[in-house]
């Protein structure tokens, strides 16, 4: 009870250690790593004690902070956190305010190839939490796993929140002078940000599709589980017509693509809704 009474403290605390990403303090950063795995352990605690909503929401906005931290170390602490959460009934009601929707923005923003994007800032800290490229290569693949994760348990407990976003975002990027030259080029440089930026926007349905499936599996016995899966399984069908009509040429991004139906059918499979 008295840590969870001292989140201004923490939080004013996470405040001091703040530094300029472009020149890494060696002394605070070591301490950043160090306080995050302890706030972020405290999850397990928090329904073991009486504190009051108030509270536990300045918890998880102090976690939230952290996560949007620019060393993916750091934010990769948070993750687990973030996932057990999404998966737990209780904690739920909790989220449901402003932390589902900053969480879910935040993740498909990090959804990219930090490995392959040149003076992205988190090579900086990598320089120093890596010993070789390879490793931070392995650990950039158990990141991405984890906002997989969450994309696709925020899509599954906040099912019509995530597909209006996702719809949104998608409208967006592609009509933005990077997603136009997607659309218009039969090849790009898989270096470069218009690759794999759209990549990136084909991972989130990806994930989205995925949420929908789990949704599936775990609520078959809800009173309103039929009428629901209906409403669900238009959207699906609307959003993968959107998605043909998008007609990308690029090699790699089609097929990217081409996995996202296959999704698809995965879901619509037991249900005739394909005209």
């Amino acid at each position: 009870n008295r840590v969870f009474s001292s989140m201004d403290l923490l939080d004013k605390v996470y405040d001091n250690l703040q530094f300029d990403p472009n020149e890494i303090d060696e002394q605070k950063y070591p301490i950043v790593k160090k306080f995050v795995d302890m706030v972020s352990c405290l999850y397990t605690c928090v329904f073991k004690t009486d504190e009051d909503e108030a509270t536990i929401q300045k918890y998880l906005r102090l976690v939230l902070r952290t996560t949007f931290n620019p060393s993916l170390i750091v934010s990769g602490l948070t993750l687990d956190l973030w996932c057990s959460c999404l998966r737990n009934d209780d904690f739920l009601p909790a989220l449901e305010g402003s932390i589902i929707p900053e969480l879910l923005q935040f993740s498909a923003d990090a959804l990219i190839y930090y490995e392959q994007i040149e003076n992205h800032v988190s090579k900086k800290f990598a320089d120093i939490d890596f010993q070789s490229k390879s490793e931070f290569q392995s650990f950039c693949s158990t990141y991405r796993k984890r906002i997989r994760d969450i994309i696709r348990l925020i899509s599954c407990v906040q099912l019509d929140f995530a597909y209006d976003w996702l719809n949104a975002r998608l409208n967006s990027y592609f009509s933005s002078p990077f997603g136009q030259q997607v659309l218009s080029s039969q090849f790009l440089d898989h270096k470069t940000e218009p690759y794999l930026s759209s990549l990136s926007q084909l991972m989130v349905v990806e994930c989205f599709i995925n949420g929908c499936i789990r949704w599936k599996i775990w609520f078959p016995g809800t009173s309103s589980y039929n009428t629901k899966l209906n409403e669900i399984l238009v959207k699906i069908e609307t959003l993968s017509d959107q998605l043909i009509a998008l007609n990308l040429k690029e090699p790699l991004l089609l097929k990217k693509q081409i996995q996202n139906f296959a999704l698809f059918l995965t879901m619509l499979k037991d249900n005739v809704l394909l005209k």
